[in-house]
């Protein structure tokens, strides 16, 4: 798989085409990779990460968080050459999504080639991927945390981070809770169920992982009432 560079091509010349596109949405890889490569028409590199995506998003009559899937479908089309799409026959996007996010083309190659042998699920190439980049201490996957952590520095740490996911992640599948209804009974039924799979699965763990803190912190209130 070769990188093929974004064309800078201005908003206008392209923006009906793609318009056009979405009003025959497929789930058929070719059609993702035509969507990511207009997108990549209209979103240069000097102009991407400067919110022209949720610019985009805004012009083609969609909500500010359909930028997530134009960044999605532009990354596929510059990482995936058309040729390279004979060899992902058997993959949804949900998985070649997946599969974007690992950095080494050839690690990628890699667990394309399971993902098709295999059966894996976008699930199997994430948890894969996260094995793999999230033990490097730097360059993606898990932020580098300090060996020595003091109790002040976890407790802020904790407020912080929970903090920041009740303003953001609520808000935001409230907003998009009516889409995602239509979607699930669209024609990209198959990705989404398996994206909501994926979110059940990380609350699951995440309502676990509060438990066991609460479990922790709970005593240590009851002992400083008590003098302990």
């Amino acid at each position: 798989m070769a990188k093929t560079s974004a064309s800078r091509v201005g908003p206008d010349q392209s923006s009906p085409e793609l318009k056009e596109l979405l009003k025959n949405r497929r789930s058929d890889l070719s059609w993702y990779h035509q969507a990511g490569r207009l997108v990549a028409q209209l979103v240069s590199e000097r102009n991407y990460g400067r919110g022209e995506m949720r610019k985009l998003a805004k012009r083609l009559g969609e909500s500010e968080n359909f930028e997530n899937e134009l960044y999605a479908w532009r990354k596929f089309a510059i990482e995936y050459r058309t040729a390279d799409l004979r060899a992902l026959k058997g993959l949804n996007f949900a998985r070649v999504q997946a599969l974007l996010s690992a950095t080494d083309p050839n690690f990628r190659l890699s667990l394309q080639q399971k993902a098709l042998t295999e059966g894996w699920s976008s699930r199997d190439i994430r948890r894969k991927i996260q094995e793999r980049q999230g033990k490097r201490s730097s360059g993606g996957g898990r932020p580098k945390i300090p060996k020595r952590t003091g109790p002040r520095t976890a407790l802020q740490e904790t407020v912080r981070l929970s903090k920041g996911w009740l303003r953001s992640c609520p808000r935001a599948l409230a907003s998009a809770s009516t889409k995602l209804r239509r979607k699930l009974g669209g024609q990209d039924r198959d990705q989404f169920e398996q994206l909501v799979k994926e979110a059940l699965d990380v609350l699951q763990q995440l309502e676990s992982g509060a438990k066991k803190a609460r479990a922790q912190l709970q005593p240590l209130v009851k002992r400083s009432r008590t003098g302990q």
